[in-house]
């Protein structure tokens, strides 16, 4: 696994290479999650893992009970492979990446967790398949890397790509919530999905005051395990409710703490992340977002497109803000609250539901009155405003409109097996 990262002494890497040249495994990392090796040498399963995983504890007390010596993340999905292949996946939980590579059965297995917290780009070509977890590693093996256009059609419509397509041509991301097997001997590919969103929404038939006492043991065990290690944490506060949660939390255990905020001066945020600051005696300082942070605009893009492999760009480039503000503490953590993006994604498309789109039954309806309404990128056809016509071609009607519709079916038709596998389950009678 490939991570382009650079941050000076604190860089760590490792790889492995089949001496028969057939394959090459390798890591660059910055020594915070799983900073231990993991390619060790004789065994025929080689794991490399990135991320977090949340049920490791749970996950190794199991195995040792039944006689596996296991001791890390990587050593476990190795154990859990052998037993059970790539249906492992569904025994972790956490935000993760992982690669599986079985020597013996000459098989690659990927697996994404089920929000896709770390990408993974793949591509397969007649003699070599590659993948990586930023694309310009995965291009540096590409025979003839190319531009998407479909996926620039995307991002100047939508201002992200729709779907699994990256801005490399014939280059893809693994879904979130999957495994990806690949098959050396016949160059086969084949994806499942072991977890989906819509699995979260079911029913928990959980009494109210349960599953709130659930929720504050599962925030205590987090704010445990984030604030395990010999690390300079620091955290982003404002105003809000989950950062407000997470420095009380850190303040009752005694975490040495350094904060930033950042926003327009005299904003609310500034006033109340002060005075929360002097209460928890933390090392704070504010952030602004001053005319020298919005004269740097051009370059503030190009670095978030450089970071993010073109697939992310913010409508606020708050985000790069709070890269700089991390930049210039001492810290070497920084934790963040997402409660107040969760909270805004309702307002983050001019558009919401109303009598029409309730009275709408088929796609032919929908797709052109929310194209109308996506304006907030570009008005019009932008695609076509700036594509020469040799690009246009290229596009052969697939732009963000033929985007928009195929991940609209693919989502009817998940909707649709959701449902059956529901009335399967309601309608099938009742064990003895």
């Amino acid at each position: 696994m490939l991570r382009g990262c650079t941050s000076g002494p604190r860089v760590a890497t490792e790889t492995r290479v089949d001496p028969a040249q057939r394959w090459a495994l390798g890591r660059v990392h910055l020594g915070v999650l799983q900073k231990d090796a993991q390619l060790a040498s004789g065994d025929s399963v080689h794991v490399l893992f990135h991320g977090d995983l949340h049920n490791q504890q749970e996950l190794a007390s199991a195995l040792q009970k039944s006689g596996e010596a296991v001791s890390g993340a990587p050593s476990i999905i190795a154990a859990l492979y052998r037993r059970h292949r790539s249906d492992l996946a569904r025994s972790l939980k956490g935000a993760f990446c992982a690669a599986v590579l079985d020597e013996t059965a000459g098989e690659l297995v990927l697996i994404t967790d089920p929000l896709g917290s770390y990408p993974l780009y793949w591509f397969t070509a007649a003699d070599r398949f590659v993948f990586a977890s930023e694309l310009h590693a995965a291009l540096r093996a590409h025979p003839r890397p190319t531009l998407n256009a479909r996926t620039v059609a995307d991002l100047l419509k939508f201002a992200f790509p729709l779907g699994d397509k990256t801005l490399a041509e014939g280059v893809e991301l693994v879904p979130a919530g999957t495994t990806l097997t690949y098959r050396a001997a016949t160059g086969a590919v084949s994806v499942s999905r072991y977890a989906s969103l819509v699995d979260l929404f079911a029913p928990s038939g959980i009494a109210e005051r349960d599953y709130n006492e659930a929720i504050k043991e599962a925030f205590a065990v987090s704010m445990d395990r984030v604030t395990a290690g010999s690390h300079r944490y620091g955290l982003s506060l404002s105003g809000g409710l989950d950062t407000r949660v997470m420095l009380s939390a850190l303040d009752r255990l005694h975490v040495p703490l350094s904060t930033f905020t950042l926003g327009g001066r005299g904003c609310a945020d500034e006033v109340i992340a002060d005075e929360l600051s002097a209460m928890a005696r933390t090392k704070h300082r504010f952030v602004a977002l001053d005319n020298q942070y919005l004269g740097d605009l051009r370059p503030t893009i190009e670095r978030m497109v450089r970071l993010t492999d073109g697939m992310y760009v913010s409508h606020g480039f708050t985000e790069m803000l709070a890269l700089r503000g991390f930049e210039e503490s001492d810290s070497t953590v920084l934790l963040r609250g997402h409660a107040g993006e969760l909270a805004k994604a309702s307002t983050a498309w001019p558009l919401h539901t109303d009598a029409r789109i309730h009275a709408m039954r088929t796609k032919d309806e929908f797709v052109p009155y929310l194209l109308s309404r996506i304006t907030h990128v570009s008005r019009g056809d932008a695609a076509r405003e700036v594509f020469s016509d040799a690009w246009i071609q290229t596009l052969d009607g697939s732009d963000a409109r033929a985007s928009l519709e195929a991940s609209l079916e693919a989502l009817l038709r998940r909707l649709v097996n959701l449902l059956t596998r529901r009335r399967s389950r309601l309608t099938s009678p009742a064990p003895v």
